[in-house]
């Protein structure tokens, strides 16, 4: 009896815990202002191993809120946070480059999501998503944060499914070469499943 009210308080614990990672999550979500951007100059971007981009000398670039730096610092352990984010539809402030709408709280825990471990798109809603906007911000995928925005609860399961299986295989990596930001704010290390380049 004794190990059966111990593994009930073991598992109400594990998620009331969990209820407050996604509260205080959404609380430092909603807190973010800005975003990293280009201010000034361009990235040579690397489609087939986008860790290879180079970015040109006279580039200017702004590292957006420390906010979403300590959010990405936390890597694996805040991925469930951000996929069950996803959904939220509440809107910042923060605009979408070449777009007249404003990112959502789903949107914005995507970006993050993204910068902590590359998401396969196609791979995770089972569709082609070739088209890239150089220069239209959030790395070249601000038609996919359309997408995520308008699709969040179609997107979000997809995102658990693909989760779920890989989750055992998620690592951390060190970045080879870190963004001026990256390492203004600490945030050297990334996510990625064992065995994928």
């Amino acid at each position: 009896m004794k190990k059966l009210i111990l593994i009930i308080t073991v598992i109400l614990f594990s998620l009331v815990s969990k209820a407050n990672q996604d509260s205080i999550v959404l609380a430092k979500l909603k807190s973010i202002k800005t975003l990293p951007e280009i201010k000034k100059g361009k990235i040579n971007w690397n489609s087939k191993n986008p860790e290879d981009s180079t970015i040109d000398p006279d580039t200017v670039i702004q590292c957006g809120d420390s906010t979403y730096w300590e959010l990405t610092k936390m890597q694996k352990q805040i991925i469930p946070s951000l996929i069950n984010n996803i959904t939220n539809t509440s809107k910042t402030n923060i605009p979408i480059p070449c777009s007249k709408d404003t990112l959502t709280i789903g949107g914005l825990a995507f970006i993050i999501l993204n910068n902590i471990i590359s998401i396969p798109y196609a791979q995770v809603t089972k569709s082609q998503w070739c088209v890239i906007q150089p220069g239209c911000g959030f790395n070249g995928v601000a038609g996919f944060i359309t997408y995520v925005q308008n699709q969040g609860q179609k997107f979000q399961g997809q995102l658990k499914t693909w989760y779920s299986e890989r989750e055992a295989n998620i690592e951390t990596f060190k970045h080879e070469s870190p963004s001026e930001c990256r390492i203004r704010y600490n945030a050297i290390y990334g996510c990625k499943i064992k065995n994928s380049p």
